[in-house]
C-alpha cells in the first residue's frame, strides 16, 4: 500500500481515518482485516479525542483573554477622567490587538470593543473613578492578568516559539 504523506496534510483528520479504514479492509485474510480495522478505529478515536481536547483548551484560553480585555477596558472606561483620554485610547487599542491575537479580524475586534463600550456606557451602576492611585493600581493588576492570559494562549497555540 502506498501512502502519499503530502496528501495527508491537505486532508482533515476524518478523511485520513476513512482512507485508512478503506485501505486496510481490503486484506485477503478477513481476520487480519478485522484486527487492522479495529486498530485503525481505536487509533482514529484517540486522535480525534486529542484534537477535541486541544480545541476545548484553546477556547478556554481565548475566553480568559476576552475576560481580561473586558475587565481592563471597563476599568479604563471608569478611570478615563482620572487618567485621561490618551491612556483610555491606548487601552482601547490594546484591547483590539488582544482580540486580533486570538483570531478576530481587525474589523471584528473594533466592533467588539465598540459594543463593549456601549454596554459599559449603558450601565448606570458603573460610576467614574476619580482616585488616580486606585485607577493606576487596578489597571496595572488587570493588565498583568490580561498579559498572562495572552502569553498562555500564545504558548498553547504556538508551542514551537520559545
Amino acid at each position: 500500500m502506498n501512502i502519499n504523506i503530502r496528501a495527508c496534510f491537505d486532508q482533515p483528520m476524518e478523511a485520513i481515518c476513512i482512507d485508512y479504514f478503506r485501505n486496510f479492509c481490503m486484506c485477503s485474510d478477513m481476520t487480519m482485516g478485522l484486527k487492522l480495522l479495529l486498530t485503525a478505529f481505536f487509533a482514529c478515536t484517540i486522535i480525534t479525542q486529542a484534537l477535541a481536547n486541544d480545541e476545548h483548551k484553546r477556547l478556554q484560553l481565548a475566553g480568559k483573554v476576552i475576560d481580561g480585555v473586558n475587565v481592563s477596558f471597563m476599568i479604563a472606561y471608569q478611570c478615563r477622567d482620572a487618567l485621561g483620554t490618551t491612556y483610555y485610547n491606548a487601552i482601547r487599542t490594546y484591547a483590539e490587538k488582544a482580540l486580533q491575537q486570538i483570531g478576530a479580524s481587525p474589523e471584528k475586534a473594533a466592533q467588539q470593543v465598540d459594543r463593549l463600550e456601549k454596554f459599559i456606557e449603558s450601565e448606570k451602576k458603573l460610576g467614574r473613578k476619580e482616585d488616580i492611585e486606585t485607577c493606576v493600581w487596578n489597571i496595572s493588576t488587570v493588565n498583568h492578568d490580561l498579559q498572562t492570559a495572552q502569553k498562555n494562549y500564545i504558548d498553547f497555540t504556538h508551542p514551537e516559539n520559545p
